[in-house]
């Protein structure tokens, strides 16, 4: 009797393992399905296609007619390029948009054995177009970029950026010689304002440090060190080229200099007793920017400083270049 319970107890234990190995498999081949199929589940079959025109032109795309500065078209999502004929009078053209991945296939990587690359490979879900086109009516051609050339007189702009990279070269009050570092982190906050189509008026605030780690985080200085710091407003005027834009202004700021003193096992004795110094400043900028998307910009910026308030001699060149990653949203 013992023996025989013995063996119904394996037996419900095997059925019991059984059905666990058949759960996991199923749960498994439901993840696979799902990640097999990235676009399919999280695109739509429809994408929404804007076309920003610098005058009123006639748009016509499958039927749908148009004619206004700004266009929306719902285009379906397939493998074939998606044609938008333009006319402006005698003025006639098209918008060529050739179909490409979509962000939701490229998520297939996660996929099992990347199946889902194979999967998706000829779904029309797969496939997005460039949702922002613009469009340059000229004299003779209507000429075609993925970015605006120009806005309307009016527009504002909320800019923020990060000045990453900082070079400083001051004079401190009082020190034998001129000190240079380059290192990271800042952050900026201003308001663009188009009073021309392709000028505009940029009024900003920002804050740079030559960190020695590129990210925010807790830095363990050891022995005698320096940092260098500084703060600054500035106004500057800039013109619009295509996806450049080069700027020239006036710059007001504080420009700080400090040299510390940390101590700990090993480490040598001071060189120097600490110091502080801050001095405000008088000068120029002269930003420079490439757009690389609808929003984000690369620059330069350049800040010399001639003039030294309260320090003798006031007449001091010094100058801070930052290398500048700014992202532009427009408000109005």
């Amino acid at each position: 009797m013992i023996l025989r319970q013995a063996i119904i107890s394996v037996r419900f234990i095997k059925i019991k393992a059984r059905c666990s190995y058949l759960s996991l498999g199923a749960y498994l081949l439901c993840l696979s399905t799902i990640f097999s199929s990235c676009a399919t589940v999280l695109n739509r079959s429809t994408v929404k296609v804007k076309l920003h025109a610098n005058q009123p032109l006639r748009m016509v795309h499958l039927g749908d007619t148009l004619t206004r500065r700004d266009a929306s078209f719902t285009l379906t999502r397939s493998s074939e390029r998606q044609v938008i004929q333009l006319e402006n009078g005698t003025l006639k053209d098209s918008v060529v948009l050739h179909a490409k991945n979509s962000a939701a296939y490229y998520l297939n990587f996660f996929s099992p054995l990347y199946l889902g690359f194979i999967y998706e490979l000829n779904k029309p879900k797969r496939f997005t177009y460039h949702k922002h086109r613009y469009l340059h009516v000229l004299d003779t051609a209507i000429l075609q970029s993925r970015f605006a050339w120009e806005y309307d007189i009016g527009s504002w702009f909320l800019h923020t950026s990060l000045p990453h990279l900082n070079n400083f070269y001051f004079q401190p009050s009082g020190e034998p010689d001129v000190k240079r570092s380059t290192g990271f982190l800042g952050f900026a906050l201003g308001l663009d304002y188009y009073h021309r189509r392709r000028q505009y008026l940029s009024l900003k605030a920002s804050a740079m440090l030559d960190a020695p780690i590129p990210v925010p985080a807790a830095i363990e200085y050891e022995g005698t060190y320096t940092i260098s710091a500084a703060t600054y407003l500035s106004l500057a005027n800039s013109h619009k080229f295509h996806r450049w834009s080069l700027g020239y202004g006036i710059a007001a700021g504080v420009n700080t200099w400090r040299v510390n003193y940390r101590g700990g096992f090993e480490v040598p004795p001071p060189t120097r007793s600490p110091k502080r110094t801050m001095h405000w400043t008088m000068g120029l900028v002269f930003p420079v920017y490439y757009q690389t998307s609808r929003s984000f910009h690369l620059g330069i910026v350049y800040r010399p400083s001639f003039y030294r308030f309260d320090l003798k001699p006031s007449f001091q060149y010094e100058h801070i270049l930052s290398l500048d990653l700014a992202w532009k949203f427009k408000v109005q």
